[in-house]
């Protein structure tokens, strides 16, 4: 007991010195280093700017050329196909132009009947008081004993006719054409009679054939024309003039 209170004491007293100049020595050593280590300094604010705009991409620049578009041209195949087509709507439009004037046709244009031969037809002449002289025709075919005042254009038929088998052409009001006799044979139409101006004749008409491609002239003074297809020839009969 008395060896812990010499030690206790001991080491107050040692406490209680006053520190040695060795002792101030080494604390004034230690306070010298610490003073002459460097401070950190702050990195330079431009290297960072640096580093970021190594670090953001670059935007990309933009084309002052304007690109436009181009249409392809059309395969091959699909041309083909487009005029192959336009090519077989071509051929049926001919053949439906064909058709539809053709006599046949129930949509036939004007001018054309549908007239058989040996048939008699109720028609409607159109008439001019000076047609019994100026008009003719011309063709070397006979039918049923009555043919035209000419064989050609400048040849006129050796045999002698009269109204009743010499041929004229004429056209009914729905614009069919047909060469006849006998049209002004009757009384009611005779020279000094007649309309002053153009008038209907209607008539019975016995069809006695055909005539093809005959050459028509509707004035003395006129020039021939060679018409298309067949006219149909014949006589008429019972004929009144309209009012």
């Amino acid at each position: 007991m008395a060896e812990e209170t010499d030690k206790t004491g001991r080491d107050d007293d040692r406490a209680s010195e006053p520190p040695t100049d060795d002792a101030n020595a080494r604390d004034e050593d230690d306070a010298t280093d610490e003073a002459d280590e460097p401070e950190a300094k702050e990195p330079p604010k431009k290297a960072t700017k640096r580093a970021a705009d190594v670090a953001a991409p670059a935007p990309e620049a933009r084309s002052a050329v304007t690109v436009r578009a181009v249409t392809p041209p059309p395969p091959a195949a699909s041309l083909g196909k487009s005029v192959t087509a336009f090519l077989f709507v071509m051929f049926l439009l001919m053949g439906g132009f064909w058709f539809l004037g053709t006599a046949e046709s129930p949509f036939g244009k004007p001018g054309q009947p549908k007239w058989k031969v040996g048939k008699t037809e109720t028609i409607t002449l159109t008439l001019d008081p000076k047609d019994d002289d100026n008009l003719a025709c011309a063709s070397e075919t006979a039918i049923a004993g009555k043919r035209c005042e000419f064989k050609s254009k400048t040849e006129k038929t050796a045999e002698k006719l009269d109204d009743s088998t010499m041929l004229k052409p004429y056209k009914t009001t729905a614009d069919e054409p047909l060469l006849a006799a006998g049209v002004w044979s009757a009384p009611e139409i005779a020279k000094g009679k007649r309309p002053n101006g153009r008038f209907n004749y209607k008539c019975q008409f016995k069809v006695e054939g055909k005539i093809t491609r005959p050459l028509v002239r509707w004035n003395v003074a006129g020039q021939w024309g060679e018409q298309e297809g067949d006219w149909f020839v014949g006589s008429v009969s019972n004929c009144t003039v309209e009012k």
